[in-house]
């Protein structure tokens, strides 16, 4: 089983992230599931670049 989530570990993600988002447009409607993703992808970026802006600002 290990070697089989290992081998299909992004096809598995996708998959939860689309049932996640039939979910949303199911449960919340279309405009506001995207709005959440659209955020969370903010967030996501935020948080990647973060540490990295605050390695430039201790330099200064």
């Amino acid at each position: 089983m290990k070697t089989l989530m290992e081998h299909y570990n992004y096809e598995i993600i996708g998959g939860l992230i689309g049932l996640l988002m039939a979910i949303g447009f199911v449960w919340l409607g279309f405009i506001k599931t995207i709005f959440i993703v659209c955020l969370t992808i903010i967030g996501i970026v935020g948080g990647h670049y973060c540490p990295k802006l605050f390695k430039i600002l201790q330099k200064n």
